[in-house]
């Protein structure tokens, strides 16, 4: 009763339906930042160091802000942090902080200091490398730090930069990283000393809040239906796309000006008894690879870890992970009774999830082949799955006509929702307030996590809904549907409840595809779609 009633509290957060851990053991949040700060203060010097370290300040100041919001007792909170801060107490902007959280022992005293409110009102913005965040990825599931994860979800908008970044220097130090984050710190310290400024500030945020924000333009890739694809997918870069098609093949596309190797394969030579000099084919690079391995029809697509692996699911109940250094097979994961219809791959990568004809969801993780939990509930296909942005809860969608939403860690149902029609596609607001879902009945639905509710019915669509996706601030909902067409939808404008109507009507592109395989806003905020041409197989 006591843990209903602590959920129940938390709903009216930001992020609807997490639910805090740390309250609930401090030892353990402690131990497993420990292990964290002493695992990077371990690490070679180098470039992965130097971006880690910049995360360990801000992650302890929400750590000890988490663990006030349980009320456990003040003088242990207390020795945690001082514990922790001779680490951060050579840089002024940090001591800063440091005063003013010492004089922190309630969540009602956080109003009250105006520094600790402007850091605590927004989300940390850390920018990694992508070989940093894998390192960090093999950590925390390895060691299963479930506290640091929770608290990197709520708390931190990390970005990952692209080989070319500023990070990836070799002129770049540790004082660099520094620096930035004295900058950020100023920032919010100037803004709490200057009335005025900050003043006119919020006056400019709420009057672009309560514009409408433009759609975005749609970029369009189109693929000949010739050969039957079945399903598509652009990484999140933007450089690469594979497509799955009905004879069990997959093909791994460059989306930019530079061509891909050909697939890995294994040969053999053998040396004759001939004066002919041995020669050496080879194979030119080109604008796709083929990766075979599957023996049916392959249903859906995911890039892991900004596009360093491939997952595959198919007809063959399989599901398949493909590195993308050398388009070779890892692992082929089995576990399924039926053909798998759709995977999904959390924020941070470490959990992966797949829905098949069995009825079933099973949930995965990359160092095991085999499922590491079941979630049994639907009576037909699951054609959908996605995974919420805290990636503590899953939902799924049926061709029984309902979503259902399961708690990751123990498997629990927690909430169950009503459609009219078979679902197709399912979205999970970045902000995680907001599901939506869209399929057979050509509606696209948003729910309300927190009360459970309909939230919006947008109509507009002619055809089966096969796409949905949020851009990055969850202002705008993006539909994609079987006849080609494109919606966007402006959550200021067009989120009226089912019962009441609206005059505006959404952004529409009408495309010269047959039909609609994937539908993604990219994090630059691109709106990328991915179709076919010519007849539907």
């Amino acid at each position: 009763m006591t843990v209903a009633a602590t959920v129940d509290k938390d709903v009216s957060r930001l992020n609807s339906i997490i639910f805090s851990t740390i309250s609930n053991d401090i030892a353990l949040a402690e131990q497993q930042f420990t292990k964290l700060k002493s695992w990077i203060l371990e690490l070679p010097e180098g470039k992965c160091r130097h971006e880690l370290h910049a995360m360990l300040f801000p992650l302890l100041c929400h750590l000890y802000l988490e663990i006030l919001r349980g009320g456990l007792d003040r003088q242990a909170t207390s020795k945690f942090l001082k514990r922790h801060q001779e680490l951060f107490l050579g840089h002024e902007n940090h001591r800063d902080i440091i005063e003013e959280l010492s004089l922190v022992f309630t969540t009602q005293d956080i109003d009250s200091k105006p520094l600790i409110k402007a850091f605590r009102s927004c989300k940390y913005e850390l920018k990694i490398s992508s070989s940093t965040m894998a390192a960090l990825q093999k950590y925390l599931a390895t060691q299963s730090h479930v506290i640091l994860l929770q608290v990197l979800q709520t708390w931190f908008d990390i970005e990952v930069l692209s080989s070319d970044s500023v990070f990836e220097s070799e002129d770049y130090v540790l004082e660099d990283y520094v620096d930035e984050t004295a900058d950020y710190l100023e920032s919010l310290y100037q803004q709490t000393h200057d009335d005025k400024e900050m003043r006119h500030l919020q006056e400019m945020i709420r009057q672009v809040r309560a514009s409408p924000t433009p759609p975005p333009p749609l970029l369009l890739y189109s693929l000949n239906n010739s050969e039957s694809v079945c399903c598509a997918k652009v990484s999140r870069s933007g450089k690469l796309m594979a497509s799955g098609y009905s004879s069990s093949q997959l093909k791994l596309w460059s989306l930019s000006e530079s061509k891909i190797g050909p697939a890995a394969g294994h040969y053999s030579t053998v040396n004759l008894a001939t004066n002919t000099p041995l020669q050496t084919l080879t194979i030119p690079e080109q604008r796709y690879s083929n990766l075979r391995g599957h023996c049916g029809p392959v249903t859906g697509i995911e890039f892991l870890y900004d596009a360093e692996v491939l997952l595959s699911v198919s007809h063959d109940t399989t599901m398949r992970a493909w590195r993308m250094a050398d388009y070779s097979p890892a692992a082929i994961y089995r576990g399924h009774n039926y053909p798998v219809w759709s995977v999904a791959v959390s924020s941070l990568g470490v959990y992966i999830a797949t829905g098949s004809q069995d009825c079933t969801a099973r949930l995965w993780n990359l160092d095991r082949t085999y499922p590491l939990r079941i979630f049994a509930g639907h009576c037909q296909d699951v054609n959908c799955v996605q995974f919420h942005p805290n990636s503590s809860y899953l939902a799924t969608g049926s061709a029984d006509r309902s979503i259902r939403l399961w708690s990751v860690t123990d498997g629990s149902l927690v909430r169950v929702y009503g459609n009219s029609g078979s679902v197709l596609a399912l979205a999970f607001s970045p902000n995680g307030q907001h599901l939506a879902s869209g399929g057979d009945d050509r509606r696209v639905r948003v729910w309300d996590l927190a009360t459970g509710g309909v939230l919006a019915e947008l109509k507009g669509h002619s055809a089966p809904i096969t796409a949905l996706d949020w851009s990055k601030d969850s202002s705008t909902l993006s539909s994609a549907s079987l006849d080609g067409t494109v919606f966007v939808w402006n959550s200021a404008l067009h989120f009226k409840p089912p019962t009441s109507e609206t005059t505006e009507n959404p952004a529409k592109y009408t495309t010269n595809c047959s039909t609609m395989l994937s539908l993604q806003c990219l994090p630059r905020g691109n709106l990328v779609a991915v179709g076919t041409q010519g007849p539907v197989s």
